[in-house]
């Protein structure tokens, strides 16, 4: 059976090295990414219950500083996260696209489809929330979480894997 699945954040594809992306539609709002399709995860341009499963793995920073960063430390190893991965400008912004993709991504799922969001979540306040998901993604229902510590040794952050189905 051919299932649709759609990456609403693919960035570099980093995660789909060595997988068949055969049914996958790649969707990034960055030219340089190489996405099958050039867009925005809070504008979805896909009829209404197109894909079997959403993956969706947003930047994970909060940064209004991002382009003092960039501008002033370029070859830093911080201004070459931000530019690789993106930021979100404040915390309302991240609400913002949080709000947004509930409704897309509702529209979008087919009925029986699943989500899966990936975030980091800790006491850094420059770092996405679960809480937020939890408070914001109201059009979908946890089933499944897988939550590892991160991968830098000096961060007390935790990566968290979401599976979730509409309600």
């Amino acid at each position: 059976m051919v299932t649709m699945q759609l990456d609403a954040t693919c960035g570099y594809k980093a995660m789909w090295r060595n997988k068949d992306t055969s049914d996958v539609i790649f969707l990034d709002l960055r030219r340089e990414c190489n996405p099958t399709v050039i867009g925005d995860a809070r504008y979805l341009p896909f009829r209404d219950q197109a894909f079997d499963v959403i993956y969706c793995d947003p930047p994970h920073l909060i940064r209004s500083d991002a382009l003092s960063i960039i501008t002033h430390q370029p070859e830093s190893a911080g201004a070459k996260y931000l530019l690789r991965y993106g930021w979100f400008k404040s915390r309302s912004e991240w609400i913002g696209f949080l709000y947004r993709v509930n409704i897309e991504f509702r529209r979008c799922l087919k009925d029986n489809g699943r989500l899966w969001f990936k975030l980091i979540d800790g006491k850094d306040p420059r770092v996405t929330k679960l809480r937020d998901i939890e408070l914001y993604l109201t059009n979908f229902r946890i089933v499944e979480k897988q939550i590892e510590k991160a991968r830098l040794p000096w961060s007390s952050n935790k990566t968290v894997y979401l599976w979730m189905v509409k309600k």
